[in-house]
């Protein structure tokens, strides 16, 4: 899965709404998601670029990911 976040600068007055925003995309990424962070400028003023990059991220996470299976004995349908 992609995590995708925005962020603006009005959130990362001090180093503490830092550390809060590191400790948000960890937990993401233990479960196995990629994050990905834009800022407010990027979104705004270069939006092809962002696009670029989800679509770089998503086809890598799906290139990745396991193929389906079928239920094995014991598993329910």
């Amino acid at each position: 899965m992609v995590a995708l976040v925005f962020d603006g600068a009005a959130f990362h007055g001090d180093l503490a709404a830092r550390e809060r925003d590191l400790r948000r995309d960890s937990a993401p990424a233990a479960l196995g998601w990629m994050v990905l962070r834009f800022g407010f400028r990027d979104v705004t003023r270069r939006p092809q670029v962002c696009r670029a990059q989800i679509r770089a991220a998503y086809r890598q996470w799906a290139s990745m990911a396991p193929e389906p299976r079928a239920p094995g004995p014991g598993m329910r349908t």
